[in-house]
């Protein structure tokens, strides 16, 4: 069994229940879940975006969130680009 990353997704925090889905569907249809690492940008203060990622341990996907997002629509490429170095 793999157990090096080897799948980065970045990608901010929107609708929890989207999130949930996107994960369920990764588990459902991905041979090595423990490839797969997502970077979630945070919308600062989103407590229970933030609780609900740091206290899942049964992902298998290594989900790490960020309480940095602030900012417009179209000021998300800024913290998508610093998500790269924790790639």
């Amino acid at each position: 069994m793999k157990s090096q990353v080897e799948i980065s997704i970045i990608l901010c925090s929107n609708k929890l229940d989207n999130f949930e889905n996107f994960i369920n569907n990764i588990l459902a249809t991905v041979k090595h879940p423990n490839i797969i690492e997502i970077l979630v940008a945070c919308d600062i203060e989103d407590k229970d975006f933030l609780s609900f990622c740091n206290n899942n341990n049964n992902f298998r996907i290594k989900v790490k969130c960020f309480n940095i997002y602030e900012g417009a629509l179209y000021d998300q490429h800024k913290i998508m680009s610093s998500l790269l170095s924790y790639v």
